[in-house]
């Protein structure tokens, strides 16, 4: 009974550490390569990179992204998601657009038309 309690609080404290609910890889704010670790992460995960490239460079909190992306909703997408490790002091962005990609679906309401007068 014992060799299955210790297995299943084994097992709960790696999905936990897996699902993030423990800091596990936590980014020190102060440690530009840690900082640039996390935000490759990030990025790596964006659905708007597509197929695209983006390359992360880190000096002194300033976080440089350069490369191309697919979908024009990936550059913004790929700048909040730099913006949101902690350390990052400012993200300058280098990133193209290739165009390659059909830009993806706009989400949200349709706009309302202007009211001419």
């Amino acid at each position: 009974m014992l060799k299955e309690n210790r297995f299943f609080i084994l097992l709960l404290i790696c999905l936990m550490a897996l699902s993030g609910c423990i800091g596990v890889g936590e980014v020190d704010p102060d440690d530009d390569r840690s900082i640039e670790r996390a935000v490759r992460a990030e990025i790596r995960d964006s659905p708007a990179r597509g197929s695209g490239s983006v390359n992360v460079d880190v000096e002194d909190g300033v976080v440089t992204l350069s490369g191309t992306v697919n979908d024009a909703s990936g550059v913004g997408d790929a700048v909040l998601r730099a913006e949101r490790i902690p350390g990052v002091e400012r993200v300058i962005t280098e990133i193209e657009f290739d165009g390659s990609e059909e830009p993806m679906e706009r989400q949200g309401p349709e706009p309302e038309e202007p009211v001419q007068r």
